[in-house]
């Protein structure tokens, strides 16, 4: 019945003119759905033509996804929206009016249950005077604040997800790359040539220097294996474990790729 699609903001037209919403609301708006890539209550969208479409709900976030296209071409391009199916287009024009009419009247009795504003005079000329709000003004920073919550809310979210995936991932990795040092030591029950090396060679050594660098270890580290070795007393590398262990600054993925071409 109805299609989520990002659609192009350029073939859609409004309408509702865009001088009855107001700036401050759709620069603000603007700003969090090119901050989070989207918008969190998609537009209702009915099809004009092959590639045409007009909002049936959602003028206040079409017009602030045009402005966010204003301020940034490439990431307002396109809009994710609703698109209505033609054969269902009478009832979901009925639910959308049904949704408006039920918003406008709890506005309407807020409107209604709360104190005037006065407006205020002043003797400066600078100074406008307050007028009342209209309906139509409140309507639109209710929906603006609404909308506001729940992109907040959806943010949160999404970082709590982003950071647990994060550690999950890490922890993946961290285990694999374990594995795979301990596989590598179980094919090797002799101390393997590059254990070897670190532990006998005289340093500093011009083979194994070069190694080192095209293994993609830096001079740094190179330079840390080299205090290492110089202890007195020195005690030799156990397994690889121990030289990730004791080498400051030489993590599990270099010590693999290390060992892989000490082999070849």
């Amino acid at each position: 019945m109805i299609s989520f699609s990002l659609v192009d903001v350029k073939s859609i037209n409004s309408t509702v003119s865009r001088s009855t919403l107001s700036e401050t609301v759709l620069n603000s708006l603007s700003d969090l759905i090119l901050e989070c890539e989207g918008l969190l209550k998609p537009v209702v969208l009915k099809r004009t033509g092959p590639e045409s479409y007009t909002v049936v709900d959602g003028h206040l976030e079409y017009y602030a996804a045009v402005r966010a296209k204003e301020k940034n071409p490439r990431k307002g391009e396109m809009v994710n929206a609703f698109v209505i199916s033609p054969k269902h287009e009478e009832i979901i024009l009925k639910q959308t009016e049904l949704l408006k009419s039920f918003a406008e009247s709890n506005t309407n009795q807020g409107v209604q249950n709360s104190p005037a504003q006065v407006p205020i005079e002043s003797n400066q000329q600078d100074v406008k005077d307050l007028s009342v709000q209209t309906p139509i003004q409140s309507d639109v920073e209710a929906r603006f604040i609404n909308i506001e919550v729940r992109l907040e809310t959806r943010l949160n979210e999404l970082k709590a997800e982003y950071s647990q995936n994060l550690q999950r991932m890490e922890e993946t990795l961290s285990q694999k790359l374990e594995e795979r040092l301990k596989d590598i030591e179980n094919r090797n029950p002799k101390p393997a040539p590059l254990l070897e090396s670190l532990n006998n060679l005289e340093l500093p050594s011009p083979q194994l220097d070069s190694q080192l660098k095209n293994a993609g270890v830096k001079q740094n580290i190179i330079k840390n294996i080299e205090d290492e070795r110089n202890k007195t007393p020195f005690e030799p590398f156990i397994n690889f474990e121990d030289v990730v262990t004791r080498i400051k600054g030489l993590g599990d993925k270099t010590m693999i790729k290390l060992i892989d071409g000490w082999q070849r």
